[in-house]
């Protein structure tokens, strides 16, 4: 981020948006509290994350094959298929 030997109660400068249909634009934030990196002996093998992301419109997904299709694609990419959600509202 650009920003070394931060503190608590310092002000930085973020690309920041409060929702996808924003634009980025530059926001100031005051440090609040840091976390400490886990040293490699304490770091989990497996870290998990959400991830949200759109479909190219080439690709046929409706409300009906929308489970099956994004199954399919979790596997091309290793991911687990209890670990995949269709918001379907989105679909819809």
């Amino acid at each position: 981020m650009g920003y070394s030997d931060v503190k608590v109660g310092d002000k930085v400068k973020l690309q920041y948006r409060r929702n996808w249909k924003e634009k980025y634009s530059e926001k100031e934030f005051v440090v609040s509290g840091l976390l400490e990196e886990p040293n490699q002996d304490s770091r989990p093998e497996e870290i998990n994350y959400k991830v949200y992301f759109k479909i190219q419109d080439s690709v046929r997904i409706n409300y009906d094959n929308a489970d099956q299709v994004l199954k399919d694609l979790a596997n091309k990419c290793g991911i687990k298929e209890e670990n995949v959600y269709a918001n379907k509202v989105f679909i819809m």
